[in-house]
């Protein structure tokens, strides 16, 4: 950032040939995509420095098509990074949903927050334990946000190929989206594309994993990095089978759960498959049930209307049954 280190031509090449085989695979099967490369935090924040010139280390060589670089995007945030943390807020994070929401032609909506607290990265490594006060995204107006969210960062050794499920039937599209990132996704953006895509699956990687893709048939793919990482990729022609280090390996011991096991086995099946649908009605079944519970007292008339979706889902269930058939009596239907 200060221009000491310079993109090396090798660095330059092995980024747009990754680019444009991934490019190349996603036009074949017609499926959407983009690469973020996400502004780091000092050149975002470049003017609060002084003493230093700060650039991004982008170059206009890999500002290729399906490539973005918002940085006027985290500009216009009301605090697009955390303050102890070098993340972006997740109002930064919402200018980045914002640009993806548009490309997808997807109404967005408002957002909602609540206020929570954070300690970050910035602080741990200085030993202080303060916490930062900030606002969470909690939803948008006007949608109902309740998601499954399921992962095995517990049992992965490292950061690389931790996976991560979440599957929310209220949002704005029955849309897959298969993710390749790091803790820019993981932070607070996922949270947020959960209000778009119906499941996401993210996968710690800086690479592409071109093995699986048809397995997980997604109608979207996102790749990203942070642009500090651009000196020193990774050609994706080197990276093979990275899903058996995740299948295989543990730490501590400590197995998958039952919950991530079933929901990685049902999105590696196909969609009309017997494994899928289980997960897919008994997910789709306990969230719309929770949430019509939720609203029964204050707003009967949608209550119903989940209890009754969840009743599709799963027709066998006495509660979900006796629910509906209360729900309509109260109503006089």
């Amino acid at each position: 950032m200060t221009g000491e280190i310079r993109l090396s031509e090798d660095a330059v090449d092995i980024f747009k040939k990754n680019i444009k085989r991934r490019s190349e695979c996603c036009i074949e099967r017609a499926i959407f995509y983009r690469h973020i490369v996400f502004p780091s935090k000092p050149v975002v924040l470049a003017e609060k420095i002084l003493g230093v010139n700060l650039s991004p280390i982008v170059s206009e060589k890999l500002l290729l098509d399906c490539v973005m670089y918002p940085i006027e995007a985290y500009k216009r945030a009301d605090t697009p990074f955390f303050k102890t943390d070098t993340h972006p807020s997740p109002k930064g994070s919402w200018e980045i949903s914002k640009l993806l929401s548009k490309l997808l032609n997807v109404d967005l909506g408002k957002p909602k927050y609540k206020n929570s607290y954070l300690l970050g990265d910035l602080n741990k490594m200085l030993g202080v334990t303060e916490l930062e006060r900030f606002e969470q995204f909690v939803g948008v107006e006007g949608l109902h946000y309740k998601v499954w969210d399921v992962n095995n960062f517990d049992t992965v050794a490292g950061n690389n190929e931790k996976i991560r499920i979440i599957k929310n039937p209220f949002a704005k599209t029955s849309k897959r989206v298969l993710i390749f990132g790091d803790s820019f996704f993981n932070f607070n953006l996922n949270d947020q594309l959960a209000t778009i895509f119906e499941e996401i699956i993210f996968i710690r990687t800086a690479n592409f994993l071109y093995e699986i893709v048809d397995y997980i048939s997604p109608d979207v793919i996102l790749s990203g990095q942070v642009e500090r990482y651009l000196p020193s990729p990774v050609s994706d022609e080197r990276y093979k089978f990275p899903l058996l280090h995740t299948l295989l390996s543990s730490t501590s011991n400590k197995a998958l759960s039952a919950e991530f096991g079933s929901a990685l086995n049902a999105v590696f099946s196909a969609k009309e498959s017997e494994e899928y649908q289980r997960w897919h009605n008994n997910i789709s079944a306990n969230l719309y049930r929770d949430v019509a519970l939720e609203l029964e007292i204050d707003n009967l008339s949608l209550a119903l209307e989940f209890m009754e979706n969840a009743f599709v889902y799963r027709p066998d269930s006495p509660l979900i049954a006796q629910k509906v058939k209360s729900y309509k009596r109260l109503l006089g239907i």
